[in-house]
């Protein structure tokens, strides 16, 4: 096939797929169907713009005579738009997942563990985040920066013994414990980049993404990632 078929295949084939998708009308133009999907898809939301483009495209490239109504082409797309748009709609129909590119060991810890056992942890791991579970439940994110502010509060306390302080007591004064959320690892990068994006947008605040198996995780072994602020830069240039 040459260019401008590879084109249009791939062009018809995103307009199909999301007639699929979203039940709509057998006859949906691209330009329809991709405004129907944009709040749906965030893959869509997210090449929207581009997609317009290859809409103006394809109306510039074929030209329909008006006494044989046949089409013909007046140009050929290039090898980059090709790839392009080819490469859209691989990713519609397999977007990346961030449970593929964000794995890594999650060290969490029980409540009843001491904040000793936290302090070793970041000596010896350099970790910074760790999630906290109690009766199979996860009740809070500890930080560091949670760490040096219970620290803080309790310098003028004549006695406090590391490996007699719980971690339950450190991460209720937690102040960023509630600020995470956990996601499935089956999540697309493109979803959980508008979860940074809306969450600063509305509270001006910091996101932790706790990427589990579970939609409630119970144990520390079905949470298999943490994306973090600093990790945006890698979760953008995935996109």
């Amino acid at each position: 096939m040459d260019n401008y078929q590879q084109f249009m295949a791939a062009y018809n084939a995103i307009n199909k797929l999301l007639i699929k998708l979203y039940n709509l009308d057998p006859k949906s133009t691209f330009g329809n169907a991709i405004y129907a999907s944009k709040k749906h898809n965030r893959v869509i939301s997210y090449y929207f713009d581009e997609l317009q483009q290859f809409l103006e495209l394809r109306n510039v490239l074929v030209h329909k005579t008006m006494h044989d109504q046949k089409e013909y082409v007046l140009a050929q797309p290039t090898d980059e738009v090709v790839k392009r748009i080819t490469n859209i709609y691989n990713t519609l129909l397999q977007p990346k997942t961030i449970g593929t590119l964000f794995q890594k060991k999650v060290v969490c810890f029980d409540a009843t563990s001491t904040l000793a056992d936290v302090l070793h942890a970041i000596k010896r791991n350099k970790h910074s985040q760790f999630p906290i579970f109690e009766n199979n439940q996860l009740i809070g994110l500890l930080t560091e920066n949670g760490i040096t502010n219970w620290l803080a509060d309790h310098v003028d306390d004549d006695v406090f013994v590391l490996s007699k302080t719980s971690i339950k007591e450190v991460v209720l004064v937690e102040e960023n414990k509630d600020d995470y959320i956990i996601v499935k690892d089956t999540m697309s990068v493109y979803d959980a980049e508008s979860l940074f994006y809306e969450r600063f947008k509305t509270n001006n605040k910091v996101l932790t993404l706790i990427i589990s198996t579970k939609d409630k995780p119970t144990s520390s072994n079905q949470l298999v990632g943490i994306v973090t602020a600093w990790d945006l830069p890698d979760l953008r240039r995935s996109l």
